[in-house]
């Protein structure tokens, strides 16, 4: 596996130490995981007429290995599908429109499996449910990872202005090889998700509420 990236992280004392980011294809074996990763996408462009492109690249972060694996589209569907059959928990933020472009990559949708299995939780909805269970509303800081993780982790998410045509979540492209900063952006992503699963105590209904989520995001 060619190692893309090395990222320092230092967030509480959740993730302390190198990350190492590593391309996985296909022709690699599928890597022994701990028990729960970090997952998130990045696709082309959203637009009004298309809330869901196509999907670029799948990054996992597995904090037992401290590796974060970046896969092309068309690798991704064989991660996905090997990861969503085994018995993992798997963390998203914004799982609706992740399942979406995920499962258009993959024939056997190996995640609504593991979704109806409850192997895969959402965490913006187990943050909001435990908001509406603590404090009686959702605040206004708790709808984005960003946020969210400025606010319960006490970290910077580069996002970049949503007007800047070099930002690096405006930039990934199908036939395009990732650059090193689009790597460890996408590793961020995948970090700090997992670690807002750990900061974040499980809901009794979040299962149903993620099943509900992604049901929605397709409706």
């Amino acid at each position: 596996m060619q190692v893309l990236a090395t990222v320092e992280v230092h967030i509480k004392n959740l993730i302390n130490g190198p990350v190492t980011v590593v391309q996985w294809t296909a022709a690699d074996p599928f890597p022994e995981l701990g028990r729960s990763v970090g997952v998130d996408t990045e696709t082309e462009l959203i637009t009004e007429t298309n809330s869901a492109p196509p999907l670029v690249v799948l990054g996992v972060f597995d904090p037992q290995s401290m590796t974060c694996y970046i896969s092309y589209w068309e690798d991704a569907a064989v991660f996905i599908n090997q990861l969503s059959k085994c018995e993992i928990q798997q963390h998203y933020f914004n799982l609706g429109f992740d399942e979406h472009v995920l499962n258009d990559v993959d024939s056997e949708k190996a995640l609504m499996d593991a979704i109806e299995l409850g192997r895969v939780r959402d965490m913006q909805i187990r943050i909001q449910l435990n908001d509406i269970a603590t404090i009686g509303f959702i605040p206004y800081n708790h709808y984005s990872l960003k946020d969210c993780s400025k606010q319960l982790l006490g970290i910077e998410l580069d996002k970049g202005e949503a007007d800047d045509p070099e930002s690096h979540r405006l930039t990934f492209r199908r036939g395009t090889p990732i650059t090193q900063e689009q790597a460890v952006y996408l590793a961020w992503d995948c970090i700090s998700t997992e670690c807002l699963s750990m900061v974040s105590p499980e809901t009794p209904t979040e299962v149903e509420h993620t099943k509900g989520m992604v049901v929605l995001a397709r409706s």
